[in-house]
């Protein structure tokens, strides 16, 4: 059974960690900002979480991250990549949004993403929707740019299109 620990939480942002036997995920849900200590999380590792093995990152209800909160997030990243193996498990669209903009969003050597969302549009519908896509899931053409894999509509069964441009959404997917 995992044990869940609450680690911080305001109106703003809701931050919690998971251990389950094998390594402890952290959740983010909110907002990260100026007025966010990222520190509890570095705090929880040097007392609770010390003997886990790695750190999973779940970005999943991460609603926005400013330019303040951005640095916060490469300083904090970093620091606790140099403590324990880490790795995303899920990052959202907003949380892709920077890591597309922004350098050193996914820590410094680069920390593998497991599964992402992506955007999609149906024309047909006038709807867009995300996708939780995995990195196997891109495909590279003949001449070396990225493929966003197929996705269907919930509403009408049609096929969606990628919303994005493939080269800027999956750059972070490029060997360095």
């Amino acid at each position: 059974m995992a044990d869940k620990v609450l680690l911080t939480e305001s109106p703003r942002i809701r931050i919690e960690a998971e251990h389950d036997g094998s390594g402890v995920t952290i959740r983010f849900g909110g907002r990260i900002d100026e007025d966010v200590d990222l520190g509890v999380v570095l705090e929880y590792f040097e007392t609770t979480g010390k003997r886990a093995a790695g750190v999973r990152f779940d970005m999943g209800q991460l609603r926005e991250i400013n330019s303040c909160g951005v640095r916060s997030w490469i300083l904090f990243v970093e620091k606790l990549q140099t403590l324990k193996p880490c790795e995303f498990s899920i990052a959202n669209e907003v949380f892709m949004d920077q890591v597309n903009m922004v350098q050193n969003m996914l820590g410094r050597p680069r920390l593998p993403v497991r599964a992402f969302e992506a955007p999609y549009f149906c024309a047909k519908c006038n709807k867009r929707a995300l996708r939780i896509v995995r990195p196997a899931d891109i495909s590279r053409e003949a001449d070396g740019s990225f493929r966003a894999p197929d996705a269907r509509c919930e509403v009408c069964a049609g096929p969606m299109a990628f919303d994005s441009i493939p080269e800027e959404y999956f750059f972070f997917l490029e060997e360095k």
